[in-house]
């Protein structure tokens, strides 16, 4: 059951907005969001990524995969494995 009106749209736009704004001061930046942020894994298989961010010190360039979830009970070990897999084909 849900216990708000939010639906999954709504939620990964919220989660981009915050890291947008937040990000400014740390230069995140938002790479990609929602159902048209897709990355190719060295697999070849395409991963839908629901946030996508990128920082770079001007030495290390990190990207982040944030996989948004609004649900009453806790995340599953499936589900967690399932980002885990994401991130290791996707590097």
């Amino acid at each position: 059951m849900r216990e708000n009106n939010l639906d999954w749209k709504e939620y990964e736009a919220i989660t981009k907005y915050i890291y947008e704004t937040l990000g400014k001061e740390f230069g995140v930046t938002i790479e990609g969001y929602g159902s048209n942020c897709k990355v190719q894994g060295k697999s070849g298989n395409f991963h839908q990524i629901d946030v996508l961010t990128k920082q770079s010190n001007g030495v290390h360039h990190v990207r982040t995969a944030i996989e948004c979830k609004c649900l009453k009970n806790k995340v599953t070990k499936g589900t967690v494995m399932k980002l885990l897999s994401t991130i290791n084909d996707a590097r």
